[in-house]
């Protein structure tokens, strides 16, 4: 809500903080000798905003003030509530925000408590593919009738911080421009024109409004079906099984799960399969020492149930085939990584299905 003054005065707080505490860090006798050795190998970029000083012209942003308009998106229509009569296009990312400040919390480090750096209000919650409304993108209709929001638009702020990804900014810029040149076509207010006539030019430029017939959205493939630990609406978790972002560099992607030693579960991969036919089955996972050497891993195909069984000690980092199975057309229960009591890591990251004949 800030006038341009005030935010020139956040703004400079945040560069005396940001290049006060990389001096403190280095200089200050209170700090480590090795922490401010360390920090003095650090400096602003020579090469960029170099007009300014060497440091960034503006704050990152992510979000502000947004409208309240036909419709309000929440977090309920990130999870639950997924499916729109007036959508004009799909989101898929976390409700991801970032911490409010850092802080400390004491920890028991035994014998002694130990202050330690905690970073608050860091949330991260995954979610379905979710249809984004034509509505949200609408100011209230007896407010304002010529207007489209494509960034700021209706919604809570743990809603906007999916929607707030630059592929669903595209996608509603898009939305928006089209729908105003329908309103202008038709000579009528933006929340009257004809919504199915928008989404039928969505689609003829290749938009995805519904993973109904388009299952994977823009990476359908009928030949080659990857499915990763991440995709939501494409697998199902029994048992603990916890997401690891670092630590491996064989991981498909951006991370895998594992169920810890001592731990039992399944992870099972659910993928839509085109048409029926034979299909080669392939796993991705990283390997380690820590892993066991013998994990179980079950395929459920047209002719029943198969047991196999990986290593997963080695070959990590790439497609390890299990075997060659028939599976029907549609959506079903394929493969099954599963995990049991015995004193070593199961890995669940990625899955692979290749269309024969």
């Amino acid at each position: 809500n800030a006038e341009y003054d005030k935010r020139d005065s956040i703004w400079q707080w945040h560069k005396d903080y940001t290049l006060g505490l990389a001096w403190f860090l280095r200089s200050d006798p209170g700090v480590p000798e090795k922490v401010r050795e360390y920090m003095g190998t650090f400096g602003l970029c020579k090469d960029e905003y170099v007009n300014n000083g060497h440091f960034p012209h503006q704050l990152y942003i992510r979000i502000g003030r947004r409208m309240k308009g036909e419709y309000f998106l929440t977090q309920h229509n990130l999870m639950e509530d997924t499916v729109k009569y007036d959508v004009i296009g799909m989101g898929s990312y976390n409700i991801d925000v970032r911490e409010v400040q850092r802080n400390y919390i004491s920890i028991s480090r035994f014998p002694d408590m130990k202050h330690e750096v905690y970073n608050e209000g860091y949330l991260s919650i995954p979610v379905a593919q979710y249809e984004i409304p034509y509505r949200s993108l609408l100011p209230a209709f007896d407010e304002c009738k010529n207007l489209l929001v494509s960034v700021c638009i209706s919604g809570s702020a743990l809603a906007i911080a999916s929607v707030r990804m630059e592929p669903q900014y595209m996608i509603m810029g898009e939305s928006a421009g089209i729908a105003a040149a329908i309103a202008v076509q038709s000579s009528r207010p933006v929340h009257l024109i004809d919504t199915y006539r928008l989404q039928e030019k969505l689609k003829s430029r290749n938009q995805v409004l519904s993973l109904k017939t388009n299952p994977y959205g823009v990476w359908s493939n009928e030949n080659e079906i990857v499915i990763d630990n991440t995709m939501k609406g494409f697998t199902a978790i029994y048992g603990d099984w916890i997401v690891q972002e670092t630590g491996q560099e064989e991981r498909y992607e951006m991370n895998f799960r594992y169920s810890p030693e001592g731990k039992e579960g399944s992870f099972r991969f659910i993928p839509y399969f085109f048409r029926t036919g034979t299909y080669d089955v392939y796993i991705w996972y990283p390997s380690s020492e820590l892993y066991q050497n013998r994990v179980k891993v079950r395929i459920f195909s047209s002719a029943g149930d198969d047991t196999q069984f990986v290593n997963q000690q080695k070959n990590g980092g790439s497609w390890i085939k299990i075997g060659r199975y028939e599976f029907t057309k549609g959506r079903h229960k394929s493969l099954s990584i599963e995990a049991d009591t015995t004193d070593k890591t199961v890995v669940a990251d990625a899955v692979k299905f290749t269309l024969v004949k």
